[in-house]
């Protein structure tokens, strides 16, 4: 008996129709509602989560690592963010790097109500920065952006993609976007404030760099750059201890 297709041989793409398990499953949801094919998704993709949780802390305990679970709820709901996800950071392993994108360009296309979609989408880009792939984050950001324009954390995130290619004006207008769209949240000031800096705007940084200190006291990053302008506009006006040493 030949056994069928796996997806260390052959994408997904192409398993959803040669492998006879998947293609039933998709063969036998197509009738359901949307919502009922999100349950059954659901409870089949916290099964195979569990599963390799489990034999990954016990390894002689037998049983799969949870991956054809993935796999049979994306079959039953080709629109199910977790499983697009982690498919897709599989393939991306795998070396199918097109394919992987298919996945995550996927996610930007779904619903924006999806549940858990915005956080979804950066984890998929946190995998492709993490593996160094800043080229396809940032193009993943973009669509997520085209698709959802009002969401912060996608332009901040396109922001991080520029700010490490060493695009200083593209950084800033996207820390503006971001601060806009979410005026008190410390981690965007700050950002702003950071690019303002980095930029040459020192007059404009330490108003949202003041603002992210009192928004989060105790947040060091922020108390780190607001006295690194301290010691920038020191020097600009000739009061720092070096220019007067000089």
């Amino acid at each position: 008996m030949t056994k069928p297709p796996q997806i260390k041989e052959s994408p997904f793409s192409v398993l959803i129709e040669t492998n006879p398990d998947l293609r039933e499953l998709r063969m036998e949801h197509a009738g359901y509602t949307a919502e009922a094919r999100k349950c059954a998704a659901d409870f089949l993709y916290s099964q195979a989560i569990a599963s390799r949780l489990f034999h990954g802390f016990a390894p002689d305990a037998g049983g799969g690592d949870g991956i054809s679970g993935i796999m049979a709820a994306l079959a039953i709901d080709p629109d199910f963010a977790p499983a697009l996800l982690a498919i897709g950071s599989i393939e991306y392993q795998l070396g199918r790097y097109g394919e992987a994108m298919k996945h995550f360009i996927h996610l930007t296309e779904l619903d924006a109500e999806t549940e858990d979609l915005t956080d979804i989408i950066d984890k998929s880009a946190q995998f492709l920065i993490d593996a160094g792939d800043l080229t396809q984050a940032e193009c993943l950001f973009r669509a997520a952006v085209r698709a959802s324009p009002s969401v912060a954390l996608y332009h901040s995130g396109l922001g991080y993609c520029a700010g490490k290619q060493g695009r200083k004006t593209e950084v800033l207008v996207h820390a503006r976007k971001a601060v806009e769209m979410e005026p008190d949240n410390a981690v965007y000031l700050g950002d702003l404030g950071w690019a303002l800096i980095d930029a040459g705007h020192l007059d404009e940084a330490e108003a949202p760099i003041r603002r992210a200190i009192a928004l989060a006291p105790g947040e060091t990053m922020a108390e780190g750059n607001l006295a690194y302008l301290e010691r920038l506009i020191g020097k600009r006006l000739g009061n720092s201890p070096e220019s007067q040493t000089s």
